[in-house]
């Protein structure tokens, strides 16, 4: 069982797949202020997405961590992730090539 749900990943998917093919293959995450112009509904799906990658990536290779970081990222609620994204991407605009990415990393590793 995903512990995501279903039609917001298939949402990132469309939103990923509309960037690649506008901006080339090298870009395809959205910019810092991209990001923040989202809704807040669109922005926890974006990062919702980025957690289900980050969780393929940690079942892949770290399965004895897996169970421990799932129930980690469960037991925090989406909306307090999205807001440490927000506060990240303002407190740092130039952190990273990546910055979406990147601050959802941040924002995880600091609870999990």
């Amino acid at each position: 069982m995903s512990i995501f749900r279903p039609e917001r990943v298939a949402f990132l998917a469309a939103m990923l797949l509309v960037a690649a093919s506008a901006r080339g293959h090298a870009e395809t995450l959205p910019e810092q202020s991209e990001f923040l112009q989202l809704s807040g509904d669109r922005q926890a799906t974006y990062v919702e997405g980025i957690l289900q990658g980050m969780s393929y990536v940690m079942l892949s290779y770290d399965r004895a961590g897996y169970d421990k970081w799932v129930a980690c990222v469960r037991a925090q609620r989406l909306e307090a992730t999205v807001e440490g994204v927000r506060r990240l991407l303002k407190e740092s605009p130039n952190e990273n090539p990546n910055p979406v990415p990147w601050a959802v990393t941040r924002a995880i590793s600091t609870r999990c």
